[in-house]
């Protein structure tokens, strides 16, 4: 226990009543409290004790006896085990003096080593280090608004909450991954559901919010790692400047902070910091991992079917067939497609499309078809024209392979003098019967019959071309598919012949026969007449005109085979529309279908999809141990206030007394120059950043020996008897090492640090040289009831 009394002449509260007495106790046990130099100081009256003097103990340094003692304040427990605490923690008065620990240059300034000789310490140009951290008071461990500084986001849930998220996200898109290949992609609705945003910013923007907020938040973690590694440096002692008060990890930013962190071995800085520059790839491969890609979807449905095979009752009204040869002539004319339901001569049984809007979609029907073929061929020989008597003209012309019919000659009569170009079509008669004329057959039912397309054009010489045909039709049950944007035939596809019985197919109708719609037999309807006679002379002048368009007339005729490429063409189409009206009637029944859908998939790509799954998983991992391991380090900072702001640094530093070694206008090599040479840790009572000691040129590294190396500590009171010793082992002295200590100043060794500290150039309170200690007995006394240090001290009368 050492006390100390302080009366200033000049003090601005010295009017006369009694004076005030600084004191202060080390407990006989040992506790990791501040710095070996920090005390803390009671405040007393000098009438309680009848002590009127001066007095300070330091802890380690030589005593001699002089003056009176002063009891011990009343001991007093805070919540950080301070050996050296106050009863009632008061406030430092204007009054109190700091102690000064004076560093001697370099010629005279040495350091005490029991082990070695005496060697100088670095020199620190004549200035001081005034360490007056003994003067604050400690905390009362009632006071709730001392708790240590714990940021919100190193707090456990936040800390560890976030890799668990990255974890969590890079499993889920695993499983993203997974389905969308299973699946070949998500289902997403057709037309954007946001319309003021484009497509492609949605699939950029929607991934990236989910993996910015836990990129951003790592940083901020990293961010208080890289800050307070310095602290956390400075918490276990011995810290050396470059790692301490040099050290700005948060100005140095992520990528150099990497360089700085492996030179320094702070290996979870470097992890912390590696992590950080990681998750900068988060939101490039968030903005590629989505596309949208249009895949075909197929799903079974069934449709309602209007049509089935059978012999329409309106034929005889010859209404179908007129209306298909208009058909044929505009769509030749106007380049039309196939109406619905027909396709290259096939005439399929009508459904009903769906009235869902479907993304280019199709649908494949199961049902039945009639597939008309015209078997049309050119004539065996070139036709030949003669002239009659009468003025008229013959084209004879020779069948080459139609059935039943291979050799039969055909003759048409026509007046030359109608017109320069003239075209028609006529059944064509039994072989080898005689030659018929145009409306007779030998049955007398030409509907059915093969039919001959003549075609002759006088100029600039008279010339024909004939085309015989002979059209047949077979029924099937097909796959039709069917588009659904206009509900045109794109394919048919064959399953079987249709074998059910039925007036188009069976006996007891027409048996399978063909109509060759465009000719027909008389009538005496006029209307119905002229219905077939637009048919008859429609298809045919359909085709000469289109010859016509075909470059000159002459070239068509000249060409062996223009005429009945054209006749092909046309005559199909017609007779496909006939069948589609006259083979099919009504039904309603239900047919299976498969709709097909060209449908947006939400796909996800698998090269960006796995590297950012692995990049979040990897970064999750590893950045749990790094939070678990910093959260471990910061048990032993002891920080009140953020790091950050210069309040809180000048309040950790500026009773440190370093801040007199410095000056405002030092560059960076020069406060380099002038902290190199000290050692810095953090007091474990108050949090104030205080010098651990002093580098010793050549320190003794650990060898074969066992031995640690040591730095060395400047004590109160200046001189050479204010060094001692600190091993960095930190291993406190037992009761026996203080009691010896005691008896050694029984024998004189005190007097003679004392006289060696008057020599000295004294401290700041202006001790003199004499009666610098108390009582050796009352030392000895101390020592053997087991306080330690003991409660004297040297005091000034």
């Amino acid at each position: 226990m050492a006390t100390s009394h302080l009366h200033d002449e000049h003090d601005e509260h010295n009017d006369g009543r009694p004076r005030l007495t600084m004191s202060s106790q080390q407990h006989g046990s040992v506790y990791p409290g501040p710095s070996p130099i920090g005390s803390s100081v009671t405040l007393h009256d000098p009438t309680t004790y009848n002590t009127p003097n001066l007095s300070r103990n330091t802890s380690n340094a030589g005593r001699s006896t002089s003056g009176h003692l002063s009891p011990p304040p009343a001991q007093y427990a805070t919540q950080y085990n301070d050996p050296f605490s106050t009863s009632d923690a008061q406030p430092t008065p204007k009054s109190a003096k700091s102690v000064t620990f004076t560093d001697r240059p370099a010629s005279e300034s040495t350091l005490y080593d029991k082990n070695g000789e005496l060697s100088p310490i670095a020199p620190m140009k004549y200035r001081e280090i005034r360490d007056s951290t003994h003067l604050i008071p400690t905390p009362p461990i009632s006071d709730n608004k001392n708790k240590r500084f714990h940021p919100l986001a190193l707090r456990l849930p936040i800390a560890l909450g976030i890799p668990i998220m990255m974890i969590a996200l890079g499993i889920a898109l695993e499983i993203g991954l997974f389905l969308s290949m299973k699946n070949t992609g998500f289902s997403v609705p057709q037309k954007n559901a946001i319309s003021f945003a484009s497509q492609s910013f949605l699939l950029s923007i929607v991934p990236t919010l989910f993996v910015l907020p836990v990129a951003f938040t790592w940083r901020e973690l990293d961010w208080y790692v890289r800050d307070l590694q310095p602290y956390v440096v400075m918490s276990k002692g011995n810290a050396k400047p470059e790692e301490s008060l040099l050290l700005d990890y948060v100005q140095l930013g992520t990528l150099f902070s990497l360089i700085n962190s492996l030179n320094f071995k702070h290996r979870l800085v470097f992890w912390s910091s590696f992590l950080a520059a990681a998750t900068y790839l988060f939101q490039p491969l968030a903005g590629s991992i989505f596309s949208i890609q249009q895949l075909d979807r197929s799903w079974d449905s069934n449709v309602t079917s209007v049509k089935k095979i059978g012999l329409s009752p309106d034929i005889d009204s010859l209404s179908p067939f007129v209306a298909a040869a208009g058909f044929a002539d505009a769509a030749a004319f106007n380049d039309l497609g196939d109406p619905p339901f027909i396709l290259n001569g096939w005439a399929v049984a009508q459904y009903e499309f769906p009235t869902d809007s479907l993304l280019n979609g199709s649908m494949v029907v199961e049902t039945t078809a009639i597939q008309s073929n015209p078997h049309c061929e050119n004539s065996a020989s070139q036709p030949t024209v003669t002239s009659n008597l009468d003025g008229s003209s013959n084209i004879t012309a020779t069948i080459a392979n139609l059935s039943g019919r291979q050799g039969c000659v055909q003759n048409v009569t026509f007046n030359p003098n109608d017109d320069v170009q003239q075209y028609g079509v006529q059944a064509v008669g039994d072989c080898p019967g005689p030659s018929i004329s145009n409306n007779a057959s030998s049955d007398g039912n030409v509907r059915f019959s093969p039919v001959m397309f003549w075609y002759y054009s006088r100029d600039p010489s008279p010339q024909a071309r004939v085309v015989f045909c002979a059209p047949t039709i077979a029924g099937f049950n097909v796959r039709a598919s069917s588009s659904l944007k206009n509900n045109d035939l794109t394919k048919v596809e064959e399953i079987n012949n249709y074998t059910t019985s039925n007036n188009v197919f069976g006996s007891d109708g027409n048996d399978g026969k063909a109509f060759n719609a465009v000719v027909f037999n008389s009538t005496g309807n006029r209307f119905i007449a002229a219905r077939g006679s637009a048919t008859n002379t429609g298809i045919p002048g359909t085709v000469f005109r289109l010859a016509s368009q075909n470059g000159t007339l002459a070239d068509t005729f000249n060409s062996a085979n223009s005429f009945l490429d054209l006749t092909n063409r046309v005559y199909t189409q017609h007779l496909s529309l006939t069948a589609k009206s006259i083979y099919f009637v009504d039904d309603n029944s239900l047919k299976d279908a498969v709709k097909n859908e060209l449908a947006p998939r939400l796909y996800i790509n698998p090269l960006p999809g796995h590297a950012l799954a692995l990049l979040l998983i990897g970064v999750g991992i590893i950045g749990i141990f790094v939070q678990v391991f910093h959260r471990r380090q910061r048990r032993r900072l002891y920080l009140t206030n953020p790091p950050g702001t210069i309040a809180s640094i000048i309040a950790m530093t500026s009773h440190s007394g370093v801040g007199q070694l410095l000056m405002p206008y030092d560059k960076e090599r020069e406060l380099e120059k002038k902290l190199k040479d000290l050692r810095f840790g953090m007091d474990k009572r108050t949090g104030a950043i205080v010098v651990d000691g002093y580098a010793r040129p050549g320190d003794r590294q650990e060898g074969n020996s066992g031995r640690s190396s040591s730095y060395y500590y400047g004590g109160g009171g200046g001189g050479k008897g204010a060094y001692a010793r600190v091993s960095t082992l930190g291993k406190p002295k037992d009761s026996s090492e203080a009691r010896d200590e005691a008896m050694m100043s029984l024998l004189g060794q005190g007097t003679r640090r004392g006289s060696s500290q008057s020599g000295g150039g004294g401290s700041s309170l202006g001790v003199s040289d004499q009666s610098m200690y108390e009582s050796s007995s009352r030392m000895a006394l101390d020592a053997a009831a087991g306080h330690y240090p003991p409660t004297t001290g040297w005091r000034r009368n």
